[in-house]
């Protein structure tokens, strides 16, 4: 970061199949979150605090990585203190409800696209209340503080 290049931990959480990781469904304990999974992030951010994290293709515990409120906003920035920005795995948008990754605190969808498929989705859902359009400019002040910070 000192040399204006970010860096990035991932895959946060829980990504420990290759083989259909895109659909992989990880059930465990909150203990067995916290002391094998989410442990090392910590440790990691203890260390150094890293700009940017990713989230992990798979779900856990129910919930996509990339649409869990609980893990990034709970666990991710309230307890680890992280205040960089989260990005989505290439495609790596759970169910395709963009909405719900926004609202979990994604602050950008990877790859992102050249078309309106992202964008609809996400006007409707600010349209139709169930995305709040000041959560959606938190979560690009998020983006812009790291983007804007290393130039």
């Amino acid at each position: 970061e000192a040399e204006h290049v970010s860096g990035c931990l991932k895959h946060f959480i829980a990504n420990n199949a290759e083989t259909m990781r895109n659909c992989n469904h990880s059930i465990m304990s909150e203990r067995t979150a916290r002391e094998l999974y989410l442990y090392a992030f910590e440790t990691a951010m203890d260390v150094h605090m890293p700009d940017t994290v990713m989230t992990g293709y798979n779900a856990c515990n129910g919930t996509y990585c990339s649409q869990d409120a609980e893990l990034l906003r709970g666990i991710l920035r309230e307890e680890f203190g992280f205040n960089g920005f989260v990005m989505t795995d290439w495609n790596g948008y759970g169910d395709g409800d963009l909405a719900a990754a926004l609202n979990a605190g994604i602050n950008w969808l990877a790859p992102g696209s050249t078309d309106e498929s992202f964008i609809a989705p996400i006007v409707e859902a600010l349209e139709n209340g169930t995305l709040d359009r000041g959560l959606v400019q938190k979560n690009v002040v998020e983006l812009l503080k790291i983007v804007m910070g290393s130039l």
